[in-house]
């Protein structure tokens, strides 16, 4: 689970970098990419999580 945090916390992180880069261009485009690119990685890590959970 904690790997799970760290992955979400990871993915906020590297959202904020994008938007921020973003805004200095004057490119809001970055918003839904940046959006969409961190929900697919924290529902894949949610989906291992809950694989691993159902194995064990």
């Amino acid at each position: 689970m904690k790997a799970s945090i760290f992955f979400c916390l990871f993915g906020l992180a590297t959202m904020a970098v994008g938007i921020i880069f973003g805004w200095a261009e004057g490119n809001l485009a970055v918003l839904p990419a940046a959006a969409g690119g961190w929900l697919a990685g924290t529902s894949f890590v949610l989906a291992v999580d809950l694989y691993q959970k159902g194995r064990s």
